[in-house]
């Protein structure tokens, strides 16, 4: 497998950028965003591209500044982890152990929005994760 190096020193120069905006979009449960989710530490699922980017299910919306999301990826594996959905007619795979918070400050642009059916779907499987033993 190949080393990926991470790319911290262009991520902290976006960074404070980020957090200096004054307006933010307004989002729903259910939103699929582009979201900066950076570069990150470990195994957590860094964006991509100059701007660390990766679209993000809006999964619970807290207030207007804060929800909690779930990254996603072009990748199809079989696992729990990966939960596959389609969004605008591609077939994506939501990553449930990345789930996390986020501020509305990461949020670029709106790629589309998941079914009220399809966010149950989700809301129960995160459950599931939680509780499963």
């Amino acid at each position: 497998m190949l080393n990926y190096v991470k790319r911290f020193d262009v991520w902290f120069k976006i960074k404070p950028q980020l957090d200096d905006l004054s307006s933010y979009p307004k989002f729903q449960e259910g939103d699929v965003w582009w979201c900066h989710i950076g570069e990150n530490v470990g195994h957590e699922e860094c964006g991509k591209g100059n701007k660390f980017l990766r679209p993000v299910i809006v999964l619970k919306k807290f207030n207007n500044r804060i929800f909690f999301g779930i990254p996603t990826s072009s990748k199809l594996k079989e696992s729990p982890f990966y939960r596959p959905f389609v969004i605008k007619g591609i077939r994506v795979s939501a990553l449930m152990s990345q789930m996390r918070l986020f501020d509305v400050k990461r949020l670029l642009y709106k790629q589309g929005k998941i079914s009220p059916n399809e966010l149950v779907f989700f809301k129960k499987d995160f459950i599931k994760l939680l509780i499963k033993k």
